[in-house]
């Protein structure tokens, strides 16, 4: 496969992906249940990460080395969030 391919079918998986989330998330936090709310801002944040990862990703494809970093930095404050949230 070429890399153009490669990077189409990444972004739209990214896309899908992302979007799935975000419905997910907006149905438990808008739902009736108010113990659903928690997991909700979880898939948030989850979602937000995966946005993080996919920007380092392209910020190495253009080889734009400031932006890799300050996406790596986003990325990893994400993590550390979700460990703390998780645990």
């Amino acid at each position: 496969m070429s890399k153009e391919k490669i990077n189409q079918t990444i972004k739209v998986v990214y896309g899908i992906v992302v979007t799935i989330l975000f419905l997910f998330a907006a149905d438990l936090i808008l739902g009736n249940e108010g113990t659903n709310d928690r997991v909700g801002l979880l898939l948030i944040i989850v979602a937000l990460f995966i946005s993080g990862v996919y920007g380092l990703y392209k910020s190495l494809i253009e080889r734009n080395k400031k932006g890799a970093i300050i996406e790596l930095l986003i990325v990893l404050l994400g993590s550390i969030f979700l460990i703390n949230i998780i645990i």
